[in-house]
């Protein structure tokens, strides 16, 4: 107990010696800056002092009479980690430290580690490194590395595609087969697709859905098969040409598709009132 309270009572002084020395009124740049400072303290104020046992020698001499008995330094360093374990959310960004530095989209909704060294931030999947950056020590910056913003695009423009297929194989589920049968002539779907979702909101669905069906009963898998079949049914009901609707600021809106319910229960109706 009484080595405890000695061994306690000396570290505890070396900690009051260096506030007092050492960090009061000291100004630095940076980190890097700091540590040079420090480096500088310990060859000088701190190394010129006397030494304890023996007030002959200053700490540094005696540190250099010492030096034959110590151990070599690895010629391997030992690498020493700040980790931590960080759960992914729906953006590719894993936050450390205040920060949020980039990750590939693949791991999103993943729990991933951390290893921070004072230069580099290392993320890993198990064993496997996905994601290696700069560190920063300030607070709410964002780490970003360019390979996965390109991805994180990628991916959002096939969302993008894949969402405006869906919408056009609901309301109009004739446009499955005509874009199968386009894929196998070579043609552009996602340009097919955009145009037909363009026709989709000039004219409905189920407008959309009958012109569909006459073009693939014809073999004609583009859109300005599609578009003709629209206009000629306007121009034979003297229909006005038809005007997109626009939302400002409300994309949720501007994607609405409304598929129409069939009217036959309405057209009974009528039947019985005539039988009647």
């Amino acid at each position: 107990m009484y080595l405890t309270t000695l061994a306690k009572g000396k570290v505890e002084r070396g900690i009051r010696f260096v506030r007092s020395s050492f960090w009061q009124a000291r100004k630095w740049k940076g980190l890097d800056d700091l540590n040079e400072q420090a480096r500088q303290w310990c060859l000088r104020e701190s190394g010129d002092r006397k030494w304890v046992q023996d007030e002959k020698l200053t700490v540094l001499e005696a540190f250099e009479q010492e030096k034959a008995h110590m151990v070599a330094v690895p010629e391997a360093p030992y690498a020493v980690y700040d980790r931590a374990e960080v759960s992914i959310g729906k953006q590719p960004y894993a936050r450390f430290d205040g920060n949020d530095y980039s990750t590939p989209p693949a791991y999103v909704r993943k729990v991933l580690s951390i290893f921070a060294t004072l230069e580099r931030v290392k993320i890993c999947d198990g064993l496997k490194e996905i994601a290696n950056h700069s560190r920063s020590f300030s607070k709410g910056k964002l780490i970003e590395e360019k390979a996965h913003l390109d991805e994180l695009t990628d991916e959002k423009r096939a969302a993008r595609k894949h969402r405006a297929m869906d919408r056009l194989q609901m309301a109009a589920p004739s446009s499955t087969e005509l874009l199968c049968q386009a894929a196998k002539r070579g043609h552009n779907l996602g340009r097919l697709t955009q145009e037909l979702t363009a026709l989709l909101e000039l004219y409905g669905a189920q407008e959309l859905e009958r012109a569909i069906c006459e073009a693939v009963a014809v073999g004609a898998v583009h859109a300005s098969a599609v578009k003709q079949s629209l206009e000629r049914k306007r121009s034979e009901r003297g229909g006005r040409e038809p005007v997109k609707l626009h939302f400002a600021g409300n994309n949720q809106i501007n994607e609405l598709t409304i598929k129409p319910k069939s009217l036959a229960p309405y057209d009974k109706l009528f039947n019985r009132e005539e039988q009647k």
